[in-house]
């Protein structure tokens, strides 16, 4: 998952401390790096479903070319895959406690495009970019994405799949610009997005099967593509910030009932010395569904609270879901469903190599859909390296 994403400016990729600049001229650089991230997941369940796996949590690989036409004007091109160390099991794969509507539960392959675009920047104009990259509601949900492993659960940020399709997370297809206003310690940011798609997607279920109606038909969306729109207020280089985004999705299930996806959201962020606090809340339709398999119209809220204390680095954080109603749905029953997950952490950092070990623990208060509590338990250890 994603470390950390700061600052007024949506598209500004944090590249690992290890990247190595591997070619360099006057019209031409050249970056290589990227991570591994590995680790083992232990879950514990109330019903005894309990299970215990080496699995990646993220590792990648990017080529970075930039180069600046004059002064005032650069282009850059940036291609990044997830690579999959461990061959059975990605994060993606493994189901960690929330029902985000996905179109595949995992990355089975060995390589698999996390990020993909071409960019122009100007010092008056701003950037625009067209590809597959971090999106105008991701640049304001994501200062809660701080976790190892449980992370941006509630935003309604990476829900089928990465957030591509539904223009929420790493967005497909899209077209972005964005422009930074400076006024003495104040900035604001304006990020704007359209996505064009024409695409119908099978759902796949955790074996990687197509998902089956009632009448034994393959349960599919269809995508049009969607917009989107987010403002960043930040004071003195993000002792404050505060952002608003929304996003459009233009799609249709068949044999699910999914129609126009779309979210709001609204954030806060704050770093102080050695603390860092920041908190989303949100609400959409059509991006989550309860234990029962019903999709929801409701609330989400996001809190990450950390400090630095030499090379540790302890975090908490909350996630929770309250669905407001399901009448976007026919045939709904009632239900119960809430997710309420506690994340606490503890990262040891060796900065000379950029390189942290964590313990990561999801402790889930939430309920079924039938009332009863969901108990899915999870505690994690692994490491971050950067090359």
């Amino acid at each position: 998952m994603m470390k950390k994403i700061l600052g007024t400016c949506l598209f500004l990729t944090v590249l690992p401390a290890g990247a190595v600049e591997v070619y360099k001229s006057d019209l031409l650089n050249l970056d290589i790096g990227g991570n591994i991230q590995l680790g083992v997941i232990k879950k514990e369940s109330s019903d005894g479903d309990n299970s215990t796996t080496v699995f990646d949590n993220g590792s990648r690989l990017h080529f970075d070319f930039s180069g600046s036409v004059n002064p005032e004007l650069k282009f850059r091109g940036f291609f990044e895959w997830y690579i999959n160390a461990v061959a059975r099991n990605s994060i993606d794969s493994y189901n960690i406690g929330h029902n985000a509507l996905s179109l595949n539960d995992g990355r089975n392959e060995f390589m698999s495009l996390r990020q993909g675009f071409f960019a122009a920047e100007h010092s008056q104009w701003g950037e625009l970019s067209i590809g597959k990259r971090i999106g105008a509601y991701s640049a304001v949900t994501s200062v809660t994405d701080r976790f190892n492993v449980y992370s941006a659960l509630a935003s309604s940020t990476y829900v089928f799949g990465d957030g591509g399709l539904s223009g929420t997370g790493r967005v497909d297809n899209g077209v972005f610009w964005n422009k930074a206003f400076d006024f003495n310690e104040h900035s604001l940011t304006v990020n704007l997005q359209g996505q064009f798609i024409d695409d119908t997607t099978e759902l796949k279920d955790d074996d990687d099967m197509p998902v089956l109606d009632d009448d034994g038909n393959e349960v599919t969306l269809t995508a049009k593509g969607g917009e989107a729109a987010s403002v960043i207020y930040a004071y003195d280089q993000d002792k404050f910030t505060f952002g608003l985004a929304y996003v459009n999705d233009e799609a249709e299930g068949q044999g699910i009932r999914i129609s126009n996806p779309r979210a709001i959201a609204a954030s806060f962020s704050s770093t102080m010395g050695d603390w860092y606090l920041s908190a989303v809340a949100s609400h959409s339709e059509g991006m989550y569904q309860d234990s029962s398999d019903q999709i929801f119209e409701g609330k989400g809220y996001e809190v990450a609270l950390s400090r630095d204390i030499g090379n540790w680095t302890p975090m908490l954080g909350w996630n929770h879901i309250e669905p407001d109603n399901y009448d976007i749905a026919e045939q709904n029953q009632a239900s119960q469903y809430e997710l309420d997950l506690i994340i606490i952490t503890l990262n040891y950092n060796v900065p000379s190599l950029g390189f942290f070990a964590f313990i990561e623990g999801m402790v889930d208060n939430g309920k079924n859909a039938d009332g009863s509590n969901s108990n899915d338990d999870y505690i994690s250890v692994g490491m971050y390296y950067p090359f």
